[in-house]
């Protein structure tokens, strides 16, 4: 196992198993091997134990280093994020409500556009060989898309009369098949 594996495999349980971790942790004990290693360099007990302590930065303070080298810091942040924003929206229920009402409506209409983007742009048209689509229009510039389109007896004549194309078909985007 690689060391960068076997590290993270270390912070993810040191992650769950925090309680025996930090009754393992004395650190009265470190600050007690501190304090004599400054009394052997020739400082005064009252001295060397605060020199200790200032090296440390406080007991407190050396365990939540202690845990952030060994853990999972950024998951901590995350559970208590959730954990304070759970406890919010339970003491305030009208706000609750409208969140969960605007979340609600924002992905149904996510939902909606994108079905519509997904027909219409994303999927493959329903034919054999969509290459070879052609669309035929009308020449008149004044009245744009709008001004480009036949009638449905026009399709029904091109239908008759075609010999270049397999099949003719027409899109009636504005009126029934049935004029």
């Amino acid at each position: 196992m690689t060391g960068g594996l076997r590290e993270a495999l270390n912070r993810l349980r040191s992650f769950f198993r925090r309680e025996p971790l930090d009754q393992d942790m004395d650190m009265a004990t470190h600050l007690d091997f501190a304090t004599e290693e400054n009394v052997n360099l020739g400082m005064p007990q009252k001295e060397a134990r605060r020199r200790a302590l200032i090296r440390f930065g406080g007991v407190q303070q050396a365990k939540e280093r202690q845990r952030e080298a060994r853990g999972l810091p950024w998951l901590d942040v995350l559970l208590q994020d959730l954990r304070y924003t759970l406890r919010t929206l339970r003491r305030d229920r009208s706000f609750t409500l409208i969140a969960v009402l605007i979340l609600g409506l924002g992905i149904g209409a996510n939902i909606a556009v994108f079905s519509v983007v997904n027909t219409i742009l994303l999927r493959p048209l329903p034919f054999h060989d969509p290459q070879q689509l052609v669309r035929i229009l009308t020449k008149n510039p004044k009245g744009g898309e709008s001004s480009m389109t036949y009638t449905a007896d026009a399709v029904d004549e091109f239908q008759k009369r075609n010999s270049s194309f397999q099949e003719v078909t027409g899109y009636f985007a504005f009126s029934s098949s049935e004029n």
